[in-house]
């Protein structure tokens, strides 16, 4: 802590800078790595008072801008670490153009500091979302760029005419010129920047020493090469393409023809076919010059990348005679390409590329070979700049081959190369992110060492976070001062070299400007650091005399919106795109050029014709300027104007949309009687997210059915007994265990519960065992009876008896609440009727926990047909969280513990368990063998069984019985020893029934809440009966075993591959022990099975440092944020440019002009191998019927069936066995329509685009949500897969209070 606090205190100088900063605006220059944004920093928190204060009433905001994306995110994590404040980071991918004022409110109320890019405070402020007085600090970061139209310029121009409190204005630079400047002019420069600013420059003026001991300072280096010496077969390649660029200019693109007739002397400008050649020509070009430059190697390279690009190029042509404008041109690129290859074909390896390769290339080569490591040597971390992007790429494909073939001298190389970061946020394909994603790679692998040479374009000259460079190459040599000072400070120490590589034939040249540079340097040094202080700050007529240059204007609204024609040919396009037009017609003004004289193209004039959807028919004419652009310009800025006077511009100066609709009018609010208009929540002012939408996290009280609720009593009460019924809908099996599971369904002893209230009828519905389907029917109301207080705790005891201890579902923290949701399961007997079995409530109180019997009770065992028939036993050896529960079908009195094993593994039984489980049996050597079946302890039994549905596959079939618990035996029977079972006294019909006890109280539940929903919305609407007709009953439930299959299907996962020699499995007593365990069964090893030779030996422990484990959770970060799994990613044809071959092309363009989605994409993700249909019993066919019965369906009056509107409530990630999902499509279609029809004879006098858009909120997920929480319908809807062990709730217990308060506290504070 001690050394950071040191590592954050001032220098001196800064202070001094700092407090110059307090009185006025300042524009602090420093160099490279001295500390700029540091100050910055601290300024922040002097300022920090005027910003505390909320957004709306008097708080002000404070501005960092930036000019490029990835110093959005750098300066924001700057910015939090130094400033106790809130910090938003906003860049042009965040798609902010079409964010309105009331979502730029809720930003701004939500953070203090904003680091954006500068073009979006200068959209804030054209279109009035801030104003000037609402910013109390505007930081500039790299200010020198503030020239012509720069958008830090034209923010500046936002100032003119304001008076009074003006926001403090501080511009940071480390180079002040933005260009090449003659040593005349610099003051005037200088002056320029200051009047932009308002501010004055300022810099250290004493203590100059110790700034350049923490700035850039390396050492400077000129390498001289040779020219390139031509040869014959790069003169033949050059000719080649030479002759392709004169046919590429003669060739002729089609124009495209529009239907209005332009006057003598004009032409349409608005698309260029001319422009498509050029770019091809410049390709070719670039090939030409490369050859030169890099060598018959480097230009067979370039020629390759070029290639791929037109290959590229050809599978997105517009016309047929575009593609076969790129055929030709790969051709001849090819042809050329050959000539060269020919020459190389005699050399290999290394020496082929030192041979082949310019001087130029050599002498790089031995720039990087002076670093190759010893043991005294620092590593190399290198950086060599280039102008191109295509340079880039060439060079790092050629030092990768250089590596490769002589890695003696070159294998300590690990490069890559970065062309930029930005990219385009309406292009809504994966292009730009993929380049984007890549080249923040090659940074983050740099900065932790794991790259040492980075290969770019000026795009990390400056502002990108950068480590310190021991290296710093130009391989192609700075045009201007600014790339030279912001190149130089990627070096920032002594030790660094800064190399500059100079052709000899312009070193004379070159040297002029390098000089010149460095008089520049000392220049501003003369100027600035020896009489900071005395400069005057620019009066308020130079600076508006800088202004009053600009060659157009601006257009100011009544409202104090300011338009400068640099935005108004976007904000034209823009306007365009808001007019009616189908979905594949792009909207854009027409172009016309015409000259002043005809016959001398001097001062161009522009005339705008508007699409026909515009409202402006005639030509909007501009005037005359001296040059293309600005002449676009001023007649777009008149169409503006024009707009704006023609009600197209709405306050805000943006374009007003079509069918745009205020919803606070009286009559429209009407339609939206749900909606909560006076909620700020609702209208994301604090930052809540919309409802309606997945970042809304929406949790909601849990409905039980009101028929559940207690009623007030004193003394007796009155209840009602409601039988369940099960029907048994499958015939009586043949194998003996599952008979005895098939009669134990059969007998009459069963369950009931009891309510305080009456209940309405339900239909029947199915329950899911092992053996089959039961159809389950309640009796409503069978009985009415009275409980005096004995009874009634009778009953409340046994009720949570079943569920704690027989189930082992109640939950250990709750408490008996009586109130909601309240039923009493009670045993039932059948004597003349049922009745409540009293007997068993109070024979059975509790169920005996598994203990290790001692050997004198194991000694003493007996079984007997009577003792042990149809009783439930447990194998007490078996340690599990949840123990196995079998009952005995069979007493095998003619089996003993020394009879033959089922398999040759072991001899007996009794040698089983010896050797198996190291247990000695004790008793009788004559105790007879118990047949046993288990009973399923996951007791969702709302699904078909996985063995009852034939159209699974065996292994499907296999994986789904082991997900539900109840593996079906096959080849051996379960048998068990008696005196290594516990067995229990409680009736088995009872114990097995009970485990569809929470399926069925989830079913009836669910049909009772959706019996009241549906009866309440019948009462609202006056439509429909609450019950079935006298003598009729609801339709029972039935299975879509379609949606059961895919229910039961998501539930398993495909396993990893069984490697093991020893891969047999017998089905018997321990064959389970073997099956991984789910989360309902936990598996407890005892000591000896940790010790087995079968167990699996843990993988070594790797330990890593902080630093690796940081970098590897940056990398996981950094591939979360696209759009698309990293192992969709094709081959990478830029860095394998050698290798790819037409399919390469094909995968990459396929995957790089993919739609960008918002959520994760596998477009080429391998298939996933899907188990084949089973052909036991196929279903049928599908048939199309072109009958609607839907249609021929009469209306009756009833309304839906109660097992329907269950549906509607059932969301497909519930995994039952039906849902709302294919019902939903006629819901939807219904919704439109009906709302549609209503809208159109209530609103006669608005627009289709109005209506559309009222219809669009109407039945949309905000305003459906709004609707179904006024009814409860969130607490109501199934959206989670039944759990009874996770989720069920024991009917009649509640957590306590205090529990409850205690979460919702922590829930409030953590929100």
């Amino acid at each position: 802590m001690e050394s950071q606090s040191k590592k954050l205190q001032p220098r001196l100088y800064q202070v001094q800078l700092e407090e110059i900063c307090i009185t006025k605006n300042t524009i602090i220059y420093l160099p490279t790595g001295s500390g700029k944004t540091f100050i910055a920093g601290r300024l922040i928190k002097r300022f920090m008072n005027q910003i505390k204060k909320p957004w709306g009433e008097g708080g002000k905001r404070t501005f960092f801008l930036v000019n490029t994306v990835p110093l959005v995110n750098q300066q924001k994590h700057v910015i939090e670490e130094m400033c106790p404040v809130t910090v938003g980071a906003y860049s042009g991918e965040d798609q902010l153009d079409y964010w309105n004022k009331s979502k730029w409110d809720s930003e701004l109320a939500q953070y203090e500091v904003i680091i954006m890019t500068s073009q979006i405070l200068h959209d804030m402020l054209t279109h009035k979302y801030i104003r000037v007085e609402d910013i109390n600090l505007i930081i500039f970061d790299e200010c020198h760029q503030a020239v012509d139209e720069h958008p830090m310029r034209l923010i500046m121009r936002h100032f003119e005419g304001l008076h009074g409190e003006l926001p403090r204005v501080i511009g940071l630079t480390a180079t002040l010129l933005n260009c090449n400047v003659t040593l005349h002019k610099v003051e005037d420069t200088l002056r320029e920047l200051e009047k932009t600013f308002r501010a004055t420059i300022a810099t250290v003026h004493e203590n100059i020493k110790e700034i350049f001991d923490h700035s850039t300072n390396p050492q400077e280096i000129l390498k001289i090469y040779c020219p390139s010496t031509p040869s014959s077969c790069k003169t033949e390649a050059k000719n080649l393409l030479a002759g392709l660029m004169k046919l590429i200019h003669n060739f002729q693109l089609p124009v495209v023809q529009k239907n209005i007739q332009l006057q003598h002397g004009q032409r349409d400008i608005t698309s260029n076919p001319k422009k498509i050649q050029r770019e091809v020509a410049n390709m070719v070009q670039s090939m030409s010059l490369h050859i030169d430059e890099l060598g018959a190697y480097g230009g067979s390279l370039c020629i390759i990348a070029y290639t791929i690009l037109l290959e590229r190029l050809k599978r997105r042509a517009f016309s047929e005679e575009e593609q076969l404008l790129y055929t030709f041109t790969i051709t001849g690129c090819t042809e050329a390409k050959i000539v060269l290859l020919d020459e190389m074909e005699d050399e290999k390896g290394y020496a082929k590329i030192i041979k082949y390769s310019s001087p130029k290339i050599k002498v790089l080569l031995n720039i990087l070979k002076e670093y190759k490591l010893t043991k005294n040597d620092k590593p190399l971390s290198a950086i060599i700049f280039t102008q191109q992007r295509f340079t880039s790429k060439i060079l790092y494909n050629l030092l990768k081959a250089v590596k490769d073939s002589n890695p003696q001298d070159f294998g300590f190389l690990k490069h890559d190369f970065i062309v930029g970061f930005n990219v385009n946020p309406y292009n809504n394909t994966r292009e730009q992110y993929y380049t984007k994603k890549l080249s923040h790679q090659a940074l983050l692998k740099f900065k932790n060492r794991d790259l040492n040479c980075l290969i770019s374009t000026r795009v990390i000259e400056e502002g990108v976070d950068i480590p310190q460079c021991s290296l710093v190459v130009r391989f192609d040599l700075p045009l201007d001062y600014r790339s030279y000072v912001q190149s130089k400070g990627r070096a920032r120490n002594r030790e660094s070299k800064y190399i500059m590589m100079v052709n000899e034939s312009e070193n004379a040249k070159f040297l002029s400007k390098y000089y010149g540079f460095q008089k520049l340097e000392n220049c501003l040094q003369q100027l600035i650091m020896g009489n900071a202080k005395d400069r005057a700050s620019p009066t308020e007529e130079e600076v508006q005399a800088a202004y009053d240059d600009d060659d157009i204007p601006p257009f100011v609204t009544p409202n104090g919106n300011r338009l400068f024609a640099t935005s108004a040919i976007s904000l034209l396009h823009r306007y365009c795109s808001t007019l009616p037009a189908d979905q594949f017609t792009l909207l854009t003004p027409m172009w016309i050029l015409e000259y002043v004289d005809t016959y001398v193209p001097a001062n161009p004039v522009i005339t705008i014709v508007m699409p026909i959807a515009c409202p402006i028919k005639e030509p909007i004419k501009g005037d005359p300027f001296n040059n293309l652009k600005t002449a676009k310009r001023s007649a777009a800025l008149k169409a503006c104007i024009k707009l704006y006077e023609a009600n197209g511009f709405d306050q805000h100066l943006l374009p007003k949309t079509y069918g745009e609709i205020k919803f606070e009018q009286e009559d429209i609010k009407q339609c939206f009687l749900n909606w909560p208009w006076d909620d700020p929540k609702e209208d994301n002012k604090d930052g809540t997210p919309l409802a309606g939408t997945k970042k809304r996290v929406r949790k909601h009280k849990k409905v039980y059915p009101s028929y559940f609720n207690a009623l007030p009593s004193i003394g007796k009460q009155k209840f009602y007994l409601h039988l369940l019924k099960l029907d048994v809908s499958f015939a009586k099996p043949t194998e003996s265990r599952e008979i005895a599971l098939y009669d134990l369904l059969k007998m009459d002893e069963g369950f009931g519960f009891l309510t305080m209230q009456p209940l309405p009828d339900i239909c029947d519905f199915p329950m899911y065992l092992r053996v089959g389907q039961v159809m389950t029917n309640i009796q409503m109301n069978y009985a009415c009876v009275t409980l005096d207080t004995a009874q009634l705790q009778l009953v409340k005891r046994f009720h949570f008896f079943i569920f704690d201890q027989l189930l082992a579902v109640a939950k250990k923290f709750v408490i008996f609440d009586g109130s909601v949701n309240c039923l009493y399961v009670v045993p039932t007997i059948k004597k003349t009727g049922f009745d409540i079995d009293w007997n068993v409530m109070r024979t059975h109180t509790e169920i005996e926990p598994i203990e290790i019997p001692s050997d004198k009770k194991r000694a003493s065992t007996k079984a007997t047909r009577e003792t042990h028939h149809s009783k439930v036993v447990t194998p007490w050896y078996k340690p599990y969280l949840i123990p196995d529960r079998y009952v005995v079908t069979k007493v095998l009195e003619y089996m003993t513990p020394q009879s033959q094993f089922v398999t040759n593994s072991f001899e007996t039984y009794a040698d089983y368990y010896i050797n198996k489980h190291q247990l000695q049996l004790l008793g009788p050597q004559d105790q007879p063998l118990l047949e046993v079946v288990r009973i399923n302890t996951k007791m969702n039994c709302l699904l078909p069984r996985g063995t009852t549905i034939k159209s699974l596959s065996e292994k499907q079939m296999k994986l789904v019985a082991l997900a539900q618990d109840d593996e079906k035996p096959k080849a051996f029977k379960e048998i068990f020893v008696p005196e290594l079972c516990t067995k229990y006294d409680f009736p088995s019909v009872l114990w097995y029934k009970a485990y569809m006890l929470p399926s069925i109280i989830h079913r009836i539940t669910m049909l009772l809440v959706a019996h009241e929903l549906r009866a309440q919305i019948s009462k609202d609407i006056n439509y429909g009966k609450p019950h079935p007709q006298t003598g009729k009953k609801w339709l029972p439930i039935e299975t879509n075993i379609n949606i059961a299959k895919k229910s039961l299907l998501s539930q398993i996962e495909e396993p990893a591959a069984n490697n093991s020699i020893d891969s047999e499995v017998f089905y018997n007593e321990d064959s389970r022990e073997r099956k991984f365990r789910t989360e309902n069964r936990q598996y407890i090893p005892s000591p000896e099975r940790s010790r087995s030779p079968h167990s699996r030996i843990s993988d070594p422990v790797v330990s890593i440092s902080m630093k690796e484990s940081l970098y590897q959770l940056q990398k996981k970060k950094m591939s979360a944020e696209y759009a698309w799994e990293e192992n969709a990613e094709p081959i990478d044809i830029e860095r394998n440019i050698t290798e790819v071959t037409l399919l390469d092309i094909e995968c990459y363009d396929t995957f790089a002009m993919a739609p960008l989605y918002d959520e994760k994409n596998r477009d080429f993700s391998l298939p996933k191998n899907r188990p084949p249909i089973g052909t036991a019993i196929m279903p049928p066919p599908l048939t199309y019927s072109d009958k609607i019965h839907l249609l021929s369906c009469k209306a009756t009056n009833n309304g839906p069936e109660l097992r329907d509107v269950l549906a509607a409530l059932t969301t497909i990630n519930s995994h039952d066995s039906f849902n709302l999902e294919r019902v939903e499509t006629l819901g939807d279609a219904f919704l439109k329509f009906a709302a549609t029809l209503y809208l159109f004879h209530k609103f006669p006098k608005l627009n289709e685009g109005q209506l559309t858009n009222i219809k669009g909120r109407l039945i949309g997920n905000r305003n459906l949500f709004y609707a179904g929480n006024r009814i409860g319908l969130g607490g109501r809807i199934k959206v989670e897969q039944f759990s009874p062990r996770m989720d069920f709730v024991v009917p009649g217990f509640l957590a306590p209070q205090e529990v409850i308060n205690f979460i919702e506290e922590r829930k409030d504070d953590a929100e």
